[in-house]
């Protein structure tokens, strides 16, 4: 935990200290932070977390049957 307050540290100072790679720093910052956000939310599912069991998801389709 310490070393991750301290990374998170030196970067955010790095960031503020160094107008010339501000934009650069920002967005790796920025993209390490949504790549961890979804490495870490990666097993949720997000469709049973609100309402009960229904009978299909909604971004599921309805099975085809053989063409008339």
């Amino acid at each position: 935990m310490a070393a991750a307050l301290t990374g998170l540290y030196a970067a955010l100072f790095a960031l503020l200290r160094s107008p010339d790679l501000a934009l650069l720093s920002g967005s790796v910052f920025a993209f390490v932070a949504i790549a961890l956000t979804m490495f870490t939310t990666r097993h949720i599912d997000w469709w049973s977390s609100g309402s009960p069991p229904a009978a299909g998801r909604p971004d599921e389709a309805p099975a085809a049957g053989p063409a008339p």
